[in-house]
């Protein structure tokens, strides 16, 4: 399960819970100049990294989205 945390006044909150790639659709859906707002926890800490922020969210949201776009 992940976790979607969103920048809030006073700290993060909570956005959403769910499998890893639907927290990347939900960013996804978002404008990309929002995408630095969010932070994905992975709050089991059996996958590394532990949680996605800043410039690791931007390029996780690429690198599924490129995916998604690949023939399989």
């Amino acid at each position: 399960m992940a976790v979607l945390l969103v920048e809030a006044p006073g700290g993060r909150e909570i956005a959403a819970e769910g499998t890893l790639r639907q927290m990347v659709n939900r960013i996804a859906a978002r404008p990309p100049s929002e995408w630095h707002r969010f932070a994905i926890s992975l709050p089991d800490r059996r996958v590394a990294p532990f949680a996605y922020e800043n410039d690791d969210v931007v390029v996780l949201v690429d690198a599924i989205r490129r995916g998604a776009d690949q023939p399989r």
